[in-house]
């Protein structure tokens, strides 16, 4: 199995994306739990993409 942190990188970086935009969505109906709960998820895969830039994550079998 070959790993491309490049393609890592997008991956997170897309998924951070649909966090954002989700974050946005449950903000304005003023769901703050789900607020809360997307906005954490944005931040980690936005973290883990820039993580992904210098260093290959490592999988743990």
């Amino acid at each position: 199995m070959t790993f491309n942190p490049l393609a890592e990188v997008r991956y997170r970086y897309r998924l951070a994306v649909e966090h954002l935009e989700r974050t946005e969505r449950l903000f304005s109906l003023k769901d703050w739990a789900g607020t809360v709960s997307a906005s954490q998820l944005a931040i980690e895969n936005f973290a883990k993409a820039v993580i992904a830039i210098f260093e290959v994550p490592h999988v743990e079998s």
